[in-house]
């Protein structure tokens, strides 16, 4: 998995716009999925990773509206016709249909894979590996937020300075 991942960096590192400091590496975290780690000491406002263009924009907002214009246009008639229906949502902000558009462009086009370790390593193979597929199998299967936390979870947390604060200002 090391290699795989170093091969998905270097990839990166050779994408218009993209910046990838040699002080970090990506790293397999149990239970996590891959994530960034620190290789050495990180000066303070040092740039570790700036994504360019062609890495980010598969999943903006914009991309998934210009996808679903050519692939589902009455998709987006409907959620037009739905919206206007609203008030609410006429009236407030465009992040909402455009949260909409892109959470279900998400869905359509990048699945999460079977075995997303097997499909990583595949994929890192490739001279040209399809960074878009490999950033969404390398989250991971299940995001563990508070939200979603049982009040068992939460009395594991008495005492907790940090977790008292951070329930306060949340």
């Amino acid at each position: 998995m090391e290699v795989a991942l170093r091969r998905v960096a270097d990839a990166v590192r050779r994408t218009r716009g993209a910046v990838v400091s040699s002080a970090i590496e990506a790293r397999a975290i149990p239970g996590m999925g891959v994530g960034i780690v620190a290789r050495e000491r990180i000066p303070k406002d040092a740039l570790v990773f700036q994504a360019g263009h062609d890495v980010w924009y598969p999943f903006s907002a914009e991309h998934a509206l210009e996808t679903a214009q050519q692939k589902a246009p009455g998709f987006l008639n409907q959620l037009n016709q739905l919206l206007a229906s609203s008030r609410a949502l006429r009236e407030g902000s465009s992040f909402v249909p455009s949260a909409l558009v892109l959470g279900v462009h998400m869905l359509v086009n990048f699945p999460h894979a079977e075995d997303p370790e097997a499909t990583l390593m595949g994929m890192a193979g490739m001279d040209t590996p399809p960074l878009d597929e490999m950033y969404v199998n390398a989250l991971p299967r299940y995001v563990d937020l508070p939200l979603y936390w049982n009040d068992k979870q939460f009395e594991e947390l008495q005492g907790c300075e940090e977790a008292r604060r951070a329930i306060q200002h949340g």
